[in-house]
């Protein structure tokens, strides 16, 4: 028995071994016993007693010994081989595909657990083998959900940092420099998502089949509205400005058009109506031309009507002008002629 201990440096022994070994050590030192009381039936009898008490006794101990150091090498090569999964586990690149992380940890696992249980199957029997496969296989389910997990992560880290990256290209490729008609707005707006999208796939087109790239596509688009919605504010807000500057402006030349560097008041006053009515229909126009792409919004038809309104009121300021300056030419005579009168009346 000490032989095989030797043997196996004093470690774990697979039991039929150890059990093959007491039976053949036993049987050994039964056949010494009676060649030594050869003739000696009572001693004999007496000697085999005890010797087969303390064979047993010492059996027993050295059995139950070998047990523990079989558990021991077992859980060790347990720990050792989980360790080692671990390691791998956590060197595995992330993001990675779904069905190529399955793919690779399934391979991995598969080999590890056959070469466990090769290892487990010098020393312990099959049925045991399976229990700590088992085992073995239940806390390496842990560290697939751990790298799973680890990898979800990474996706949608990936996903996040694309579509803030999308989003900004949009912005960087939409800049308003001043207000759009419909047509060019619809062009930019292309312009913008087109080079989001660009930008999108090129990160995340190795992970269109995962479950979450849907969900992130349509967050991307639900992103870009908002933004296309920020931006038709934005292109209103121009348009309006640049037609309130419009009408300012237009409202400043008429007036000067129709002052009197243009028109020396009193004039005739159908003479007076067409040269109004002129230069009204030339601001109108000039209005209208400036923008013409913009007919269909509704700052169009709101500033135009402003523009009608005061330029109506200016027009009425001028014939009202030209009524006094009517009056003031009339009046000069008439002062003259009673002064005239008062000078030659008898005194």
């Amino acid at each position: 028995m000490n032989s095989l201990l030797e043997k196996h440096d004093h470690g774990a022994i697979r039991d039929d071994d150890f059990m093959a070994r007491h039976t053949e050590a036993k049987k050994m030192s039964f056949t010494l016993l009676e060649q030594l009381l050869h003739g000696l039936p009572d001693a004999l009898d007496t000697a085999s007693s005890q010797l087969t008490k303390q064979l047993d006794n010492e059996f027993s101990l050295r059995r139950e010994m070998n047990f523990k150091k079989l558990k021991l090498f077992c859980l060790s090569l347990q720990e050792k081989f989980l360790l080692d999964a671990e390691g791998y586990m956590k060197s595995i690149p992330v993001p990675t595909t779904s069905a190529t992380l399955k793919a690779t940890v399934n391979s991995y696992l598969d080999q590890l657990l056959e070469t466990f249980a090769t290892k487990l199957s010098f020393l312990v029997p099959k049925e045991e083998t399976s229990v700590y496969s088992n085992s073995l296989k239940k806390s390496l389910e842990h560290l697939v959900a751990a790298v799973q997990l680890k990898n979800d992560k990474a996706l949608e880290r990936l996903f996040e940092n694309s579509i803030a990256a999308a989003a900004d290209v949009f912005s960087s490729k939409v800049t308003l420099q001043g207000a759009l008609s419909d047509s060019q707005f619809e062009r930019l707006k292309k312009t913008g998502v087109d080079a989001a999208f660009e930008v999108f796939d090129s990160s995340c087109k190795n992970f269109s089949n995962e479950k979450a790239y849907e969900a992130h596509e349509a967050l991307l688009k639900t992103t870009l509205s908002k933004a296309i919605e920020q931006l038709k504010k934005d292109n209103e807000r121009l348009l309006q400005k640049h037609m309130i500057e419009t009408v300012k402006t237009l409202l400043i030349k008429f007036e000067e058009k129709t002052g009197p560097d243009h028109l020396t008041l009193p004039m005739n006053v159908s003479d007076l109506e067409i040269r109004l009515n002129i230069e009204r229909t030339n601001v109108e126009a000039e209005f209208t031309v400036d923008f013409e792409d913009f007919h269909t919004s509704p700052h169009y038809s709101q500033y135009f009507k402003e523009l009608t309104l005061r330029l109506a009121s200016i027009v009425d300021e001028r014939q009202k002008e030209n009524v006094k300056a009517f009056g003031q030419v009339v009046d000069e005579p008439l002062k003259r002629a009673r002064q005239i009168i008062l000078l030659s009346a008898p005194k």
